[in-house]
Order: C-alpha cells, then structure tokens, then sequence
C-alpha cells in the first residue's frame, strides 16, 4: 500500500508541473478486480485563491477546481510512464489557464507620463493695508505608488503656513520662491498653503502680481476694503465685479492655465480727489515749423516735494490748437480760457507720490509775422526750468529776433530725445522765458547733372537728354526744359510723373513736366525730342534741351553721326563749351550708344549756360574696294571665263557699276548679278566696258559674276 501512495506523489507531481498533456482515450482501461483505495493528495503547493492574512488583493482570480481523485495503475506502471503516447488527465479549466500563460504572456503595466498632477488651485484672500493675504488650496492626485515630486513657485509670495488633511503632502524649499511638493500614495490629495505679498502704489492704482504653479482650473476671489473701485486681473477669462455691504469690492476671476497673475486697481472715474502737493517741474519742449505750421511737443516731468498730485494744469497760447495728452493713469483732461491763454486740466485716477510725466501736443499756422515759441508752462508749481529744442524744415527759414531769460546752448548739452538735424537748443530757469521769431520760406535747391546726345542723320536729327537731378530744401512738383524750336517731343520718362506739356514761347518752346507728389531728393528724368533734315550738309548749331530754373548745371555733350558725314567742330564759334574726350564722358558716368554704322564724333562739357556748339558737316566721298575672283575653263574650241566681282563700298551707296571686258571674249559674255534677271550688261561704245544698274536703291556692299566666251588657240 506504501508504494502505491508514492506512486500517486510522483503522479501528482507531474500533473502541477507539466504544461501539456494528451487528451484521454475515449474508452478508459478497465480497472483490474481488485481496486485501490482512494486517496486524497493535498495541493504540493498553497492554492491561488487562499489569501495571506493582513493583505489585500482587489483584482484575485477565481479559485480553480482542483481534481483530488488520482486513479494510478498498479500493474507494468513503468511500462506506462515509458511509453510515448500514454495520456494525462486533467481538468479543462486548469487547461485553458495554461494554453493562455502559453500563448498570451503577462504584459508589464503601463506606467503614467507623471508620477502626479496638480489638478486644481483655488486662491482666496483679501486686501489688509499694504499686504494681501491668499489661501491657495492645491489639489494633487499622484498617479502611482511612488513618491511625487511637484515643483511650484510663488515669486516673491511668501507662505507663512502649510496644511494637509490626510499628512501626505510634504513642503519643501529648494531657491529663493521655488518649492517642492512631496506626496506619498497613490490617489487624491489636497494642501492648503497660506500666501503673503506685498501691494505696490504707483500713479496709474495700487496692484500686485503672485507667480503660480500652471494648472488646468485656476480660481481667485479677492476682497479689497474699498467701493466703487476699477479692477482688473490679468490674465482673465471670466470676471465677476461687485460691492458688499461692508464698504468694499469683491472680485472673482478664473484664471486659466497661467504662471503668473496680476490684479490692479484704482477708483472709478468720478469719484473724489483728495491728493494735494508740491512739485518741482523739468521741461523738455520741441518746436517743429515746416509744412506750414508750427508743432510743439511739450513733456512736463514732475518731481513731487511734499504730499501727492492728482491734478496737472499747464497753460498753453490760446490760438494753438491741442492733438493729444497722455500722461500714466489718465482720467481725463479739460481745457478752459485764461486770459488770453488756455488752461489745460488733467486729472489722474490716482494720486501721484513721486513722479509723474505730462506731455503735450500742440499746432498752430506758421505766421507771417513774428511769433513766439515754446510759450507753453506748468501751474501752480515750486520751480520750473527746461529746455527747449527748435528745428526747421529744409524749406523754411527761420530768424531769432528777441531772446529773453533763455540761453543758447550746445547739442551735447541737451537731451538725447531733442537732438535732431537743423535744430538749435536753447536752455532757460524760469517760465517767463520769451524766444520770438520770423519763419520764410526757401525756395528749392536745384542741382542738375545734364547728359546731352545729338544724333545726326542724312534725313532726321534726334536731341536727347538725361538730366540727374538733386532737389534740396523744399520739394517741387514740376520741372520745366527748354527745347529748340521745329521739334517733336517723342518721349519723356522719369518716376512719379502725372503728365507733361508743351508751350510756345519766344523762339523756343517749354516742357513742363508735372509729378503726382512733391518730390525732394535725387530725381532723373529723360526727354527726347526730333525734327527732319533738308540738307544733309552744311553748318548745324546743335539744339541741345535746357533745363530751366535750376541753381547749378554741369552738361556733357554727345554728337553721334554716321560714318558716312564727316563732323568738324568750328572752334571759333564754341561758346561756354569745351572739347572732351571720351574717356572723360565715361568717368563722368555718361556712355551714349550709337546706333549701327553710327559712332561718336565729337564730345563737349560745360558748366554754364548759354551754350553754343556749331557743327560743319560734309558728305564723304564714296569708297569703293572690288576683289576679283577669275576662273578659265579651256576647252578644245572654246574658252570660258567666269570671273566674280566682290565690292565693298564705304561713305556713300552706287546705282551703276562698271567692267572692262576684252573685246575678243565678248561675244558669248552673260552676268549674274544680286537681284538682277540674268540679262547681260550693256557695252560701251567701243565694245570693250560693260555697266549695269542693280535693281532697287543704290548698294553699299555686292557681289557678281561675269561668265564670256571666246575662240579657244
């Protein structure tokens, strides 16, 4: 019987570690006539579903069914277990539970990104004199079982207490402001910290800003111990503003996901004022006269002695028209006669302690009489000094005729903010100063480069300019030139141009060209004008274009003709004109272009007007090159000639060409000629000269060929 029970140990054994199994026959052996006894084998090992005590396992397993009832045979047992294909029986669940571990492994649990989150904060608090005290209420949830580490950040809020329900939630300080949460256990938590920060005045209210950690849902609810305020907390989404019974102003805002929150405030429009004080007062004032009126910029810098300002009055001439105030923490600002001046109030939303800046635009026509600058002074103040800054405009002329407790300074003594072209600086202790002057104005500056070309022809002449002009101290909107008379303005190009026109005047004509805007700088513009010829030859004055009202000119002149006239340039007759050379044109940036079988025949400069250049122009006599080209064909009775005539010819075309022919040959000759029909030339009178006239105008340059018979021997 002991061995029998051994045999069941072994077989027990292998079932709790075998993985696989063969199914069971469908018929089981018989069992011999005499049975075992049953026997009940504990589990080798404790079962899945009986639990420690004192521990906790939320997720357990269903227990599995365990088969306790084991039949082993007791005949040739070691025959069984020796063959390859005996069976194993076992229950299906415990099966299908170890196909799966087979098959589908355990995978490793899913860590979080974070081991916690803030999830909300909450900040109530109140105003309590020049400090606000918050509860900031943090919500945390850690996500595993791990410590969390939360940084967070209150700038320079100091926490005066820290609570937690649960004592999960630990604080730590790691910098100046900078803050550690640390938190055990995963799940919800909650810390409630007490905050401490200072309010800061300034002229525009009273305000503070508390650095936060960034979290999804961000609330504050703040009471100020004050009515009828202006609040404004930034950033918000939402707000909600309101008065309570006790003489002060609740605000609620949701903040939204931010680092930082400010909340400012300041009483509403209307309300009372009762800042009084003293000041001193520096003036920085900046005059502008051009585009005919006379503009002032005035900033008033007020350094407060004793108590607070919450009202500015300054005084301004009455004829000047007021563009702007500004000033931190406007409230408004209202104007009112004083005499023979204006008085300009502002008010402030709050009292100003220390400093506060006032500045003022103002305008006013430039008159034609002496006028005064920079009148404009601070009420009701200690002492008041500045200084005062006055530019013109490149067109206006500007006379300083009276100067009274002002003196003339240098530019490195006056503010950076004055210091601009064409101004005078001017510094004074007292505001009874008087600076009075008379503005003109100047008429434009006009310096013009003029490139001139005068292009000969047999049967047209062509005048063109390029005149690079620089206009300085006023602008202009047209330019006028002066062109010979006979000639058609062909073209007229230059930027910014409305339209131009052309006038008769004495002997001569006038282009007015016209600009869409003033213009004032470095402007280029181009006319080209022509007239026909009658005669090709003779003297010629060349019709060079002018332009007029224009302060200095300094010209070069390009003369281009063909190669077929000759120029000569009559000295005696060159007024206020000089010969130059090409070289000089083209360091001077003027390089004209002739036209094909054209070139430049002569080049000028002058630096003054009225100029004068005569130009005597002579046809040059035709030129004419032949090259010869003869072949001899010898036959046995014949000789044939083929001789081919190459002309070049220069200066002048021909309309009839002439060959000498041996009179023995010419009886069989023919000539083929660039457009000719093949007929042959005719002979002279004595038989032995040919010509004939080529088709169509008179040639330049042709080409031919003779072909002529003769007896052969």
């Amino acid at each position: 019987m002991s061995r029998v029970y051994v045999f069941s140990l072994v077989l027990v054994f292998s079932l709790g570690s075998s993985g696989l199994g063969q199914d069971a026959p469908s018929a089981p052996p018989s069992l011999p006539t005499q049975t075992a006894p049953r026997a009940e084998q504990p589990p080798a090992t404790q079962p899945a579903d009986k639990k420690q005590p004192g521990t906790k396992e939320s997720n357990a397993r269903p227990p599995l069914r365990q088969e306790h009832v084991i039949y082993v045979p007791f005949k040739n047992l070691r025959d069984v277990f020796e063959r390859e294909d005996s069976s194993i029986v076992l229950p299906y669940a415990q099966f299908l539970e170890m196909w799966n571990r087979l098959i589908q492994p355990d995978q490793q649990p899913i860590k979080p990104p974070v081991n916690g989150v803030i999830t909300r904060a909450d900040y109530v608090g109140s105003v309590r004199g020049e400090l606000v005290h918050l509860d900031a209420t943090l919500d945390v949830e850690v996500l595993s079982a791990e410590w969390a580490r939360l940084p967070v950040q209150f700038g320079d809020a100091a926490i005066g207490s820290a609570r937690t329900e649960d004592g999960a939630v630990l604080l730590r300080g790691v910098g100046e402001g900078r803050y550690e949460l640390l938190v055990r256990g995963q799940g919800k938590h909650q810390i409630k910290l007490g905050l401490v920060t200072g309010v800061k005045s300034a002229a525009e209210g009273r305000s503070f800003t508390v650095q936060c950690p960034a979290v999804g849902v961000s609330n504050l609810e703040l009471e100020i111990p004050e009515k009828d305020l202006a609040v404004h907390v930034t950033p918000r989404r939402t707000s909600e503003l309101r008065s309570v019974p006790k003489d002060a102003t609740r605000v609620r805002a949701v903040l939204g996901s931010t680092k930082q929150f400010t909340v400012s405030w300041q009483p509403k429009s209307g309300g009372s004022d009762k800042a009084a004080g003293l000041a001193n007062v520096t003036d920085t004032i900046a005059v502008d006269v051009g585009d005919g009126v006379v503009h002032t910029h005035a900033v008033f810098d007020y350094q407060i002695l004793r108590g607070s300002l919450g009202e500015l009055i300054v005084e301004v001439p009455s004829d000047q028209r007021l563009l702007d105030v500004q000033a931190p923490g406007l409230r408004d600002w209202q104007t009112e006669a004083a005499g023979d001046r204006q008085r300009v109030k502002v008010r402030l939303h709050a009292p100003a302690t220390e400093t506060v800046r006032l500045e003022l635009h103002t305008e006013t026509p430039i008159s034609e009489q002496a006028f005064q600058v920079g009148d404009v002074r601070a009420v009701g103040v200690a002492r008041e000094s500045g200084t005062l800054a006055v530019r013109i405009a490149e067109d206006v002329g500007l006379e300083h005729i009276v100067r009274e407790s002002i003196t003339r300074i240098d530019a490195a003594d006056a503010p950076s903010s004055l210091r601009k072209p064409n101004s005078t600086f001017y510094k004074f202790f007292t505001p009874d100063h008087k600076l009075l002057v008379v503005a003109s104005q100047l008429k434009p500056r006009i310096v013009v480069g003029s490139h001139l070309s005068v292009l000969l022809d047999k049967a047209r002449l062509t005048t063109r300019g390029e005149f690079r002009y620089q206009v300085s101290r006023s602008g202009i909107f047209a330019l006028t030139f002066r062109l010979p008379a006979g000639f058609q303005v062909d073209e007229v190009r230059t930027e910014s141009m409305e339209r131009f026109e052309v006038a008769s005047a004495a002997g001569a004509q006038i282009l007015t060209v016209y600009f869409t805007k003033k213009l004032l700088g470095d402007l280029t513009v181009t006319v080209t004008a022509s007239q026909s010829r009658d005669k090709p030859a003779g003297e010629l004055t060349l019709p060079l274009l002018e332009p007029l009202n224009v302060t200095r000119e300094e010209g070069l002149v390009a003369v281009i003709a063909p190669e077929s006239l000759e120029v000569k340039t009559d000295v005696a007759q060159l007024r206020a004109a000089r010969a130059a050379t090409p070289a000089e044109l083209t360091a001077k940036g003027f390089r004209p272009q002739p036209p094909g079988g054209s070139t430049l025949a002569a080049a000028f400069s002058f630096v003054t007007r009225p100029v004068s250049i005569v130009q005597t122009i002579t046809e040059r006599p035709r030129r004419m090159f032949a090259f010869v080209g003869t072949v001899a064909n010898v036959k046995e009775d014949v000789v044939q000639v083929t001789t081919t005539f190459r002309y070049q010819i220069q200066f002048a075309g021909t309309d009839t060409f002439r060959i000498a022919v041996p009179a023995v040959v010419s009886a069989g000759r023919s000539a083929d000629t660039p457009g000719s029909s093949g007929d042959a030339p005719g002979p002279s009178r004595d038989g032995s000269d040919w010509s004939w006239e080529p088709p169509g105008p008179p040639v330049s340059f042709s080409k031919g060929a003779v072909h002529s018979h003769g007896p052969g021997g």
